[in-house]
């Protein structure tokens, strides 16, 4: 939990003294990003419990980790659960039933610290709840800059293999008409810009094949990989999910590289150890 919580960006063990100073913007504490890890996490948690543990402590540890990433209100942590929770349905029952009261309860906990925000200070609010999941700004914003990204100065070398690393994101906003230089909070127009087509496809090829073999072995026996093959689909899936409108961080693809490696694994030949002869 410490490590999940410290990789999340909070003041936790090792990395307290590089964030002694956390506060909270727009009540906020954590970026997407944090938000995002904790919503793994409680995907994780959820196999965890179902297939290993199964003490009351144990099933309020889901709890936790979901009801801290849907209080942070991030609208793409919030599609993230929602597709997470859709796609566990009918991957893994046993897992899904766990997640039901886990959901019951991450609500009852998110309504009431929304409650009772507007009283305490840092506390985020029902009317900022409200603001957030009806705000279309940011993403109007979104769909602008991608739009200026991918179809203004483009040939077909650049679709194929990407522009140089040196290019940037400079681009014009129409609402604004100011120049505008962040990165275009999506992993996949960042990588079309670097990479292309053809890297983009690479990109796409090194989650498909695992999430299939994945998925195949969860309907067979989930419980075959730690903690369960369905929590492993649904974390490349939701990683998948949130590269939409973020870039996918390092601890995300270092999920994705340990999905790859249970997939290799899998498909190893199961070869016992033979020992060379003496002389």
């Amino acid at each position: 939990a410490a490590a999940a919580l410290a990789t999340a960006g909070l003041p936790v063990g090792m990395e307290a003294w590089a964030n002694a100073n956390t506060t909270a913007i727009d009540g906020r504490y954590l970026p997407a990003t944090g938000a995002s890890a904790l919503a793994v996490c409680g995907f994780l948690s959820l196999a965890w419990v179902t297939y290993y543990q199964q003490g009351l402590v144990s099933r309020l540890i889901p709890v936790l980790y979901l009801s801290v990433a849907v209080y942070l209100r991030h609208r793409t942590v919030w599609v993230m659960i929602l597709a997470g929770t859709v796609f566990l349905l009918p991957l893994d029952g046993k897992v899904f039933r766990r997640l039901v009261p886990a959901a019951v309860f991450t609500a009852a906990a998110v309504a009431l610290f929304a409650f009772y925000g507007s009283a305490i200070h840092g506390l985020a609010s029902t009317s900022q709840f409200s603001q957030s999941a009806t705000d279309s700004q940011t993403w109007q914003w979104r769909l602008n800059g991608w739009t200026v990204l991918l179809f203004e100065d483009q040939n077909p070398l650049t679709v194929a293999i990407g522009k140089s690393m040196g290019n940037g994101f400079w681009r014009i906003d129409p609402v604004s008409y100011q120049f505008v230089g962040v990165a275009p909070h999506s992993e996949y127009v960042q990588e079309f810009l670097r990479v292309g087509v053809l890297g983009i496809f690479f990109l796409v090829s090194l989650t498909l094949k695992p999430l299939r073999r994945l998925w195949r072995l969860a309907k067979i026996d989930s419980a075959a990989v730690y903690p369960s093959s369905s929590a492993w689909v649904v974390v490349v899936l939701i990683t998948l999910v949130y590269g939409i409108s973020y870039g996918i961080e390092p601890h995300a693809y270092a999920l994705l590289g340990i999905a790859n490696a249970i997939s290799l694994g899998l498909q190893a030949p199961q070869q016992g150890y033979i020992p060379e002869a003496d002389g």
